[in-house]
């Protein structure tokens, strides 16, 4: 008798320290899981706010986007990186699906010239932009001849497209650039 009785409580604690050692594994994985959900919304978070959209922790597809904030971001993105380039129809087709052709979410595998131009935006590109966007204010208010006075992000796509053209090969574009 004395032998099952240790035999069971030998069964016992085994088994005990099985649903112990199951409890621990199950909570780390849901910090793991809630981590990865974490970083995950800030991933979304900078992929929205850089393309032109209000600060979403989601996917958003184009439809969000305001056109003229998204132009403005990517002129200062060619202006202050020597010509790096990305078309707003670049934007609309990585913004078409939430995820790529093998299945996995966008945003943690962007092309490489959204996830630079991303990186670009979180680490001083924001700054940047709205230095960018005083620049052409600037411009603006000193040819309201040709361009309305109208907010720049109010003006009509093709208008800011000349806008900024203008700006980029205007001779004496220096002074608008005094900080």
């Amino acid at each position: 008798m004395v032998k099952n009785a240790k035999f069971f409580r030998t069964i016992v604690l085994i088994l005990l320290l099985v649903l112990i050692a199951i409890v621990i594994l199950q909570r780390e994985n849901l910090k793991k899981e809630e981590q990865f959900k974490k970083e995950l919304e800030l991933l979304y978070e900078d992929e929205t706010f850089s393309l032109g959209m209000d600060t979403y922790n989601c996917y958003k597809d184009f439809s969000y986007v305001n056109v003229n904030v998204l132009i403005i971001n990517l002129a200062a993105y060619k202006h202050f990186k020597d010509g790096e380039e990305i078309t707003v129809e670049e934007v609309k087709t990585f913004l078409s699906s939430e995820y790529d052709e093998n299945g996995e979410l966008y945003v943690l595998n962007p092309p490489d010239d959204i996830a630079k131009f991303i990186k670009w935006y979180r680490t001083g590109g924001r700054s940047l932009t709205d230095k960018y966007f005083i620049y052409l204010c600037r411009y603006q208010d000193d040819h309201s001849d040709k361009y309305s006075l109208k907010g720049i992000t109010m003006l009509d796509v093709n208008m800011l497209y000349e806008l900024i053209e203008d700006f980029e090969n205007c001779p004496n574009r220096e002074d608008y650039e005094v900080h």
